[in-house]
């Protein structure tokens, strides 16, 4: 078993994401928060700046922590297809095999079907852009489409090559 952390949760700054991985022993984290700021948002060069640091210390990244999936099925999905490539090629440069996601803010009078039917379209083009190698791990939250087993079940059955990640 291997552990990770989001180390952001220990400070925003990687200088104190990194010493609290090594004061607790672990050698990978997910990345999610840098230097204040969603990973999302980092510049390609941050990415290899933020490589060379942990490489420096013998860290290594388990899984993007993005917030892919987090928005409204309402919303123009373009622009966060978009942020997806951005976000694959930031994993490509961490050597992150994982990026965890979402399953879109479903409207609160639409029937499920109809819903299941926007998001799974969604779904399907993030699949139709993720490499082989980078695994997309689906994480249940309230208000998502994949907040409860059912839904969860039905996104991991369409759809064979994304994971899940389970919060309590």
């Amino acid at each position: 078993m291997r552990l990770c952390a989001f180390a952001d949760e220990a400070s925003p700054f990687v200088e104190g994401q990194i010493k609290a991985l090594k004061r607790n022993g672990l050698d990978a984290l997910e990345e999610r928060g840098v230097n204040e700021k969603n990973i999302s948002k980092l510049t390609l060069a941050e990415a290899k700046e933020l490589r060379s640091m942990l490489d420096a210390e013998g860290l290594s990244v388990w899984s993007i922590g993005s917030p892919i999936g987090k928005y409204k099925l309402e919303d123009d999905f373009q622009p966060h297809l978009d942020s997806l490539k951005h976000i694959l090629e930031i994993a490509d440069i961490l050597d992150a095999s994982r990026i965890r996601m979402f399953s879109f803010w479903k409207p609160a009078e639409e029937p499920v079907e109809v819903t299941r039917e926007r998001v799974f379209e969604r779904l399907y083009k993030m699949c139709e852009v993720t490499p082989s190698n980078i695994v997309l791990c689906h994480e249940n939250e309230k208000n998502i489409f994949g907040e409860n087993i059912e839904n969860c079940l039905a996104i991991y059955k369409q759809f064979p090559t994304i994971k899940g990640v389970f919060d309590p």
